[in-house]
């Protein structure tokens, strides 16, 4: 695994596991990790990895709940009508960030319905 890909799927295991902490007794059931794209991507593998480090971290399941399609539309139209409780994540795309330019009746509001947690990539 790359040197930077670790150092951040470390560091969202660690927000992840504090703000866990901080609410009593999270999470007591599965955690599903929805990303907007097809599984054996990239998005699908980093996501995967980071679930797995999720598992773990929480002594709690985080599966990978694969939506492709639309633009990563539908995954973030399934989180965003999830209840706030911080069992449903998404793995976030430019195209979650920017759908709202390209369409006009989406069920989702970025800014108001998600709230970031980490960055896990940037390129170099």
């Amino acid at each position: 695994m790359h040197k930077k890909m670790k150092l951040a799927v470390a560091a969202l295991a660690i927000v992840l596991s504090n703000a866990a902490m901080s609410a009593q007794g999270y999470p007591d059931r599965l955690v599903r990790f929805v990303v907007g794209f097809s599984p054996g991507g990239g998005a699908d593998v980093v996501t995967r990895m980071i679930a797995d480090r999720l598992t773990r971290a929480f002594r709690q399941q985080v599966f990978v709940d694969n939506r492709p399609g639309a633009a990563s539309n539908i995954a973030a139209e399934l989180v965003a009508t999830a209840p706030a409780d911080g069992y449903t994540i998404i793995m976030g795309a430019i195209s979650t960030a920017s759908s709202h330019t390209l369409y006009r009746h989406l069920k989702y509001d970025a800014l108001k319905d998600f709230a970031p947690v980490t960055q896990v990539l940037r390129r170099s």
